[in-house]
C-alpha cells in the first residue's frame, strides 16, 4: 500500500549494473535483486530468460569467489549465489533443463560450497 513504487530509470540503472560483466560480483547481485523485485512473476520470467547468460555467468561467479573459511562477505556471497540459483530454478527451470547453458560448469562450485556447509 505505501510501497514505494521504482521509477523507470532506477530500474534501468539496475539493470545495467547487473548486465556489466565487469562489474564486481555482490554489486550485480544486489541490482539483480532490486529488478527483480520491480517485476511482476511473468515479467521476471522473461528478463531471466532474456539475460539468462549474464544470471548463469554470476551464479558461477559467486559460486567461485565463495571460500567459506575466510570471511563473512564469502558467505554473502555464497548466499547470494544460491539465492540467484533458486530465482533460476523457479522461474525458468527449462533453461536450466535443457542444457543450454552448461550447467555441469556451477555443479562441482555447488558441490564444494555443500561440503564446507556440511
Amino acid at each position: 500500500m505505501f510501497a514505494r513504487k521504482v521509477k523507470s530509470a532506477d530500474f534501468t540503472a539496475s539493470l545495467q549494473r547487473f548486465a556489466d560483466l565487469h562489474r564486481d560480483c555482490a554489486s550485480r547481485a544486489k541490482h539483480l535483486k532490486l529488478a527483480l523485485d520491480a517485476l511482476c512473476v511473468q515479467d521476471k520470467r522473461q528478463f531471466m530468460e532474456d539475460y539468462s547468460f549474464e544470471t548463469f555467468h554470476l551464479v558461477d561467479e559467486l559460486l567461485l569467489q565463495a571460500d567459506l573459511t575466510q570471511t563473512a562477505q564469502s558467505v554473502l556471497e555464497a548466499e547470494s549465489a544460491l539465492w540467484t540459483l533458486e530465482q533460476l530454478l523457479c522461474l525458468v527451470p527449462e533453461l536450466v533443463g535443457s542444457g543450454v547453458f552448461f550447467f555441469q560448469s556451477i555443479f562441482p562450485n555447488l558441490s564444494r560450497i555443500s561440503r564446507s556447509l556440511i
